[in-house]
């Protein structure tokens, strides 16, 4: 072929190709949906992120696209290792994030339970990075949103998690510490070492293969001085499959509490 010809056949080559390109469907909602849960699947949460974030593009109020995002910022704020530079601005980022998209997901539905227990679950997060008086507020804001969600849907196991969380992390409080910041900050709200087994209990009773429940229960049962219960759990917790991202690090973790446990110390980290 000559360079003259050459350069005459060339325009109508790319033509063709365009012409294909235009051709081609655009990827819809559905499919940037379906997509992003395939990834979700395979524990890529940032992949996930970038396809549920195209599904807002095409439709900023898709209440599906909206909790899932708010979902996979969440995940991805819990995935930041403590060894990884500026660690917390990083967390708070994405929790900060996820909190403004599960606003808009309870601004289409605002009486969803799980959006609402996503909600709660930012929230709790996001406590870190506010005041002691700011905590304070919050620890009523959250305590109601998940019996809110309970009465909603009390089959949820991740709210029964995050309201014996709740529980085991105002029980901790000291006397002492309790009386001080009530003085300074406000009446502190009581937790329940009793309330949060009965609310990790439950969690597990619902999903028995999450590790994360397990491994809480037993920090439960640590603190209730009851070592052989949490060393059970431990055990179970090490041997529960993956279901999140997470859990190789929650099998790490129970992993390092039992052998805190088998050394004598009832003081989970």
């Amino acid at each position: 072929m000559t360079i003259r010809r050459a350069r005459d056949v060339a325009p109508l080559l790319l033509a063709l190709l365009f012409g294909l390109t235009l051709g081609l469907p655009a990827q819809s909602v559905e499919d940037h949906l379906c997509k992003g849960d395939e990834l979700s699947a395979r524990f890529d949460d940032a992949g996930a992120l970038a396809e549920y974030e195209s599904v807002l593009a095409l439709d900023p109020a898709h209440f599906e696209g909206l909790w899932k995002a708010a979902r996979a910022r969440m995940i991805l704020g819990d995935r930041i290792t403590y060894e990884q530079a500026d660690r917390e601005e990083r967390r708070q980022a994405q929790y900060e994030a996820g909190r403004a998209l599960i606003r808009r997901a309870l601004a289409v539905r605002p009486d969803d339970a799980y959006a609402l227990y996503l909600n709660a679950a930012l929230l709790g997060r996001l406590a870190d990075y506010k005041s002691r008086a700011q905590q304070v507020a919050l620890a009523r804001t959250i305590k109601a949103e998940l019996d809110k969600v309970l009465e909603l849907d009390p089959k949820n196991d991740m709210a029964w998690h995050a309201w014996a969380y709740w529980h085991l992390t105002l029980a901790q409080i000291g006397g002492a510490v309790r009386f001080l910041g009530s003085v300074i900050y406000g009446r502190l709200p009581k937790g329940s070492y009793d309330e949060a087994v009965r609310g990790f209990q439950t969690a597990v009773s619902l999903n028995p293969d999450y590790g994360n429940h397990r491994i809480q229960l037993a920090r439960t049962y640590a603190a209730m001085k009851k070592p052989d219960l949490a060393e059970a759990e431990l055990r179970a917790a090490i041997a529960c499959p993956d279901q999140t991202s997470l859990c190789a690090y929650y099998r790490d973790w129970a992993r390092h509490i039992l052998a805190r446990l088998e050394s004598g110390r009832l003081d989970p980290p």
